[in-house]
């Protein structure tokens, strides 16, 4: 299916979480277009497409919702939105940006894209992968290390293979695309699916509850320097119940840290540092695999649910 008849990944409401990196980008690829500085891109979708009319109607939303947000909340009231150019992957923090000229200067503004009501209510408004040096100081063991150490072959038995060298395993692992260590099929971990989560949540709880041994495994300096940065970027949500874009920022209270910490999880064990910030509220980092359980993607994500939601 062409991307220009794919109307339903901004009309509908799908719960399952399988689809749901697919229609992410499916989503940003549309809005790369709607708003692309080629008028042949521009055309395919909104003179040329049997959906024209629709996909007018989502660009006029967003570009309303983004400048009346900038002109009542940010001061940036001669901001010109003339194009969209698509970032994200590892080398930004960041969806979007809009080239433009801010106090007289070539510069412009950053988007992080999310599908929700609001970025106070989003699974994640921060991915990090679960690194050396991110979240957890440097001077303990980061979670991909500490899996390997105690975990590997505990894995390599569940699919019957030999275990990969170290050196390899912590090489490939922080991936956004299914990468099987093992030399076996996806169909082997589907099968077993239920005893990879198993050793997922023993893992990240046996971490934490080793992690949390010492007051100084937390790295709040560059954590909070993480959490800083969010504050020039402008979160633009797509709510599929109003068919519309809000347009939101943090407050500096919200994203700065007062320094404590607790570790928090469920029925499975611990998997949460609960950071609180200056508002009072909770900033979450759940440690989690991004793509398969033990497989591919450790990461934290980076929650929050604000006292004051505007």
């Amino acid at each position: 299916m062409e991307l220009w008849d794919r109307v339903e990944v901004f009309t509908e409401q799908v719960s399952d979480k399988s689809s749901n990196d697919e229609r992410n980008t499916a989503r940003e690829k549309i809005i790369e277009s709607l708003f692309s500085i080629e008028s042949e891109t521009q055309a395919s979708f909104l003179k040329d497409s049997s959906h024209k009319d629709f996909w007018q109607s989502i660009k006029n939303k967003l570009e309303s919702s983004l400048t009346d947000f900038l002109d009542d909340k940010s001061g940036l009231d001669n901001f010109q939105l003339t194009h969209l150019v698509r970032k994200g992957g590892r080398n930004f923090n960041y969806d979007f940006f809009a080239p433009g000229p801010i106090s007289g200067e070539d510069s412009g503004i950053k988007l992080e894209f999310k599908k929700g009501a609001t970025i106070f209510d989003q699974p994640e408004f921060l991915s990090l992968w679960a690194k050396s040096g991110t979240l957890i100081n440097p001077a303990f063991r980061d979670y991909p290390n500490y899996f390997y150490d105690n975990y590997i072959q505990e894995l390599a038995n569940l699919v019957g293979v030999s275990a990969p060298s170290k050196s390899a395993y912590l090489h490939d692992i922080f991936n956004t695309n299914y990468v099987n260590f093992f030399g076996t099929a996806k169909s082997v971990y589907d099968s077993k699916r239920d005893s990879f989560l198993a050793l997922q949540y023993k893992s990240i709880d046996d971490y934490l509850h080793y992690i949390s041994k010492s007051i100084d495994s937390i790295d709040f300096d560059q954590i909070q320097g993480r959490l800083t940065e969010q504050l020039d970027k402008y979160f633009l949500s797509w709510n599929s119940t109003i068919m519309d874009f809000t347009v939101e920022q943090f407050h500096e209270k919200d994203v700065t840290l007062d320094r404590t910490a607790s570790f928090t999880g469920g029925k499975n064990g611990w998997n949460n540092i609960c950071l609180k910030n200056l508002a009072g509220n909770n900033i979450n980092s759940l440690l989690r695999w991004k793509n398969y359980a033990c497989v591919v993607g450790p990461a934290w994500q980076i929650s929050l649910k604000s006292a004051y939601v505007e």
